[in-house]
């Protein structure tokens, strides 16, 4: 009945509220509220209350909820004579709360809202028995502060003040959130300019603060947003996002109070950006129709279909901060800059180290970071994985554009050194079957991250080791049932740094450790890791090591089995060269090569490839040796047998396997033609010093038969009637891929004089490029080698010179398919003939090349 106790409590609003005691007219006695009138306060002195509030959290823990976030938790009790703030009863409540969490919800958090300086605010981690979190709310305008005073000391200040928290706990960082750019933390002089610089509208003014949202904040720039989270997220703590910063939303001042900032998320260009189907009058707050952040245009929907997009940008910064985990935990040391406008610091964590540089001017800037700490030491920028210079004596110069950041990893060889010598395999360990897993997006992403780049990078047929993976990722999976046992045929999307993405098959089976022995032909590119699946153990295999499972294929292939999946058609085919006997119990057993693919033979009558890099597009091996088998009489390349097939709803054909009869042969044209060669020295050297070698008259039209005798018995005629008929199979091939007039995908086409260009384009960039990488290289070799490559380096503009004639004269001939990638390697000698292999072609050259 008086408004007389807690006087020495502070009005939170006093633009809106007169004081904090408020009469209701139907109790007839007035009630406590530290905010607005509509938000009365709870009596926590009273035990009951206190009760009360630990079954709401039951309930919504029950519920599922990952935590709480509380809410102005300095304001929880009052006492008279006091501020009615941060009392000593809040924190006996508080380890009561956390007590009964841990005991019931161990894998939950308390995050609190304790706007204080930062060593008040520490108060609130306890000993590690309060909150798990604290908003870190100094740094926040701090942070604005530096980016608009291009000087990076308000973020050293208040970081510098910022004390170490409990080993259990830590500090939530944000840029914005639900209410208004808070500005109590901040000197009354700092105050006033993040006033002047950020709210020159009195609409965008509340209490003592800011009521914007951050790209408004930033007048839309693009490279500031970026540059705060880039120092947002590299900081100490966990970064914390307000929905719709991810896609730049815009905010409507003119609501009133701090709607302006809390208005519908914008989903999609729809009614209502996709936030509700009801009456566009009903919603709680209107959506925002500023020209520049209207829904139509900035939503969810169309950012995500622009990988250039600001919610790309933050997804792919966000997957790195989740790689290199040093961000989320360890320690962070400032690092002396000759420049206040370059802040810089090192993140430590075990012995992994980044080092953050950020310009906060306007201007490109450069600088002198003392890293006195890394002399000697190469660095890595995260992002490109390009190496920078050398960090050298400890004064490392550094330049940074506008606004620009750098995230340098330092490269740690012991750690290398270790990783690389450990042969233990990584273990998986989950509660989630086989078949369900690659349903659960935290298994398969522990797949993606941990487990599958460190095992395509052992695997001789990945083709990528020589360029810098950022990421794997599951693209596909076509469940198998075979005999019992579920395989995924898995296709992974592989990404690069500046390089396009590339697919790979990989097939996964789950074998139980008591059954691996009997089945698995074990190599070192067989398990792909260690597995607990529901308990049970076991390994992850490649299943194309598995007898079971390459058997079942050879059987379906006879039966040309077709199994539909939700997003298109697996096909076993066969041919009509070879219909597989499949009666008969299946040998099979994996060829043991270093190829860009995996070979099996079967039976010892086929050759079956597991194409491990893939294309959407018809595969050319299979194309070729089909068409040779089934439309021309060509009889020097392998029969089409049969093929593994997968057709997906957009009319694309993924080719995992072609089945081809087998050929007897002595081994490779090379090996074959280098034995020779090997005897014609051996030859030229026994008689060199007893006769005299003929001159040669005419080298250009020098038969074999008008050649001296002495020249004839060094070649040996057997080896010149091998390459005579080496000469007419070849002739024969491309005689047979020119002869079907009627298939367009092997009608002989014209020249055109636009093709021709592009042939001279496309010489002039092999030429450029070569030149360049020797350029480039030429300090690397010996003074002779050195000498000849500058002679070479002066001959470029010749080089180019001769290859422009290639589209100054029409060339009146037909193209027609070729082999892709022919040389002596891709020719099987058989003792007295030759035949054609390995129709692929180069798998690093584009499809129409091949």
């Amino acid at each position: 009945d008086t408004t007389e106790k807690y006087t020495e409590a502070r009005v939170m609003f006093p633009s809106e509220e007169t004081g904090n005691w408020s009469w209701d007219a139907e109790a007839k006695a007035y009630y406590w509220h530290r905010f607005y009138r509509h938000q009365p306060e709870l009596n926590f002195e009273n035990p009951e209350v206190q009760l009360e509030i630990l079954k709401v959290v039951d309930y919504w823990m029950k519920m599922g909820v990952d935590g709480f976030r509380l809410a102005s938790v300095p304001f929880l009790f009052e006492e008279d004579g006091t501020n009615c703030e941060n009392l000593p009863q809040t924190h006996v409540f508080l380890k009561r709360l956390r007590a009964h969490m841990d005991k019931h919800y161990k894998d939950r958090i308390l995050l609190a809202e304790a706007n204080l300086w930062p060593e008040d605010a520490a108060t609130y981690f306890g000993d590690g028995n309060e909150c798990h979190m604290n908003f870190h709310y100094p740094l926040m305008p701090r942070i604005f502060l530096s980016l608009r005073t291009e000087d990076s000391y308000p973020i050293l200040d208040i970081m510098e003040q910022t004390p170490a928290t409990p080993a259990n706990s830590q500090w939530a960082l944000f840029l914005r959130n639900h209410d208004e750019l808070g500005l109590e933390m901040v000197t009354e002089e700092e105050k006033d300019f993040l006033f002047k610089a950020y709210a020159n509208d009195a609409n965008t003014k509340f209490n003592v603060g800011i009521r914007r949202r951050l790209a408004p904040l930033m007048n839309n720039d693009r490279r500031k947003i970026e540059l705060l989270h880039s120092i947002l997220f590299s900081l100490p703590g966990t970064p914390v996002m307000y929905y719709g910063d991810e896609i730049g939303m815009g905010d409507n001042v003119y609501l009133g109070d701090r709607f302006g900032v809390r208005t519908p998320m914008q989903w999609n260009m729809n009614l209502n950006a996709g936030f509700s189907s009801a009456n566009p009058q009903r919603l709680y707050l209107p959506v925002i129709t500023d020209p520049i952040y209207r829904h139509e245009s900035v939503n969810v929907t169309a950012q995500d279909e622009n990988h250039n997009s600001l919610l790309w940008w933050i997804k792919n910064v966000l997957a790195m901060r989740k790689r290199l985990n040093i961000f989320g935990r360890g320690e962070m040391k400032f690092v002396t800059s000759s420049n206040a406008k370059i802040l810089a610091f090192v993140r430590t964590y075990q012995k992994q180290q980044i080092i953050v540089a950020a310009n906060l001017s306007q201007y490109s800037q450069a600088a002198t970071l003392n890293l006195s700490d890394y002399k000697g030491c190469d660095i890595t920028e995260v992002f490109s994985q390009n190496r920078f210079m050398n960090v050298g004596e400890g004064d490392y110069n550094i330049t940074i554009g506008p606004y620009g950041y750098f995230w340098f990893q330092v490269e740690d060889a012991e750690k290398t050194g270790m990783a690389e010598a450990s042969g233990e395999l990584p273990l998986v360990k989950t509660d989630v079957s086989w078949e369900k897993l690659f349903d659960h997006y935290t298994e398969v992403r522990t797949l993606e991250r941990k487990i599958l780049p460190p095992f395509l990078n052992k695997c001789r047929w990945f083709g990528g080791k020589a360029k810098v993976v950022s990421k794997v990722n599951v693209h596909k999976t076509v469940p198998l049932k075979v005999e019992g046992d579920t395989h995924y045929l898995t296709i992974l999307e592989v990404h690069y740094v500046q390089r396009l993405p590339e697919f790979y098959f990989l097939p996964l089976a789950f074998l139980p450790s008591d059954t691996i022995l009997e089945r698995v032909e074990y190599t070192g590119q067989s398990v792909v890791c260690r597995a607990e699946i529901q308990g049970k153990a076991g390994f992850l295999m490649d299943s194309s090591y598995d007898k079971v499972f390459r058997d079942f294929l050879f059987i379906n292939m006879g039966k040309e089995t077709r199994v539909k999946h939700d997003d298109g058609i697996l096909q076993f085919n066969s041919s009509v060269f070879a219909k597989l006997d499949t009666s008969n119990d299946v040998d099979s057993k994996i060829l043991k090569s270093d190829q860009s693919n995996t070979a099996i033979i079967y039976n010892d009558k086929y050759f079956f490839k597991f194409y491990r890099k893939l294309e959407k597009e018809m595969n050319p091996e299979l194309e070729i040796v089909r068409f040779l088998s089934e439309n021309t009489s060509f009889q020097n390349s392998p029969r089409y047998a049969g093929s593994v097939e997968f057709h997906d709803d957009e009319n694309n054909i993924i080719v995992f396997g072609l089945l081809q009869g087998k050929v007897e042969n002595q081994g490779e044209a090379w090996t074959m033609s280098v034995d020779s060669v090997g005897r014609f020295y051996e030859r030229v050297m026994v008689k060199a010093k007893t006769i005299e070698l003929p001159k040669l008259v005419n080298k250009a039209c020098l038969k074999f038969e008008d050649a001296p005798v002495v020249i004839q018995e060094f070649i040996g005629r057997g080896f010149y009637e091998r390459m005579v008929r080496l000469g007419q199979r070849t002739a024969e091939l491309h005689l047979a891929l020119a002869s079907d007039t009627s298939n367009p995908a092997f009608t002989p086409e014209s020249f055109t004089a636009n093709y021709q260009r592009s042939m001279y384009s496309s010489l002039r960039k092999l030429v450029r490029d070569r030149f360049s990488l020797l350029e480039s290289s030429i300090h690397k070799l010996t003074p002779d080698v050195r000498r000849l490559a500058t002679e070479i380096l002066k001959l470029e503009d010749e080089i180019l010179e001769c290859f422009a004639e290639i589209h100054k004269i029409r060339i009146k001939r037909k193209k027609t398919r070729i082999h892709g990638d022919y040389h002596l390697g891709q020719v099987l000698f058989t003792g007295n003939d030759f035949v054609i292999i390995d129709f692929e072609g180069e798998p690093g050259f584009s499809f129409s090349e091949r």
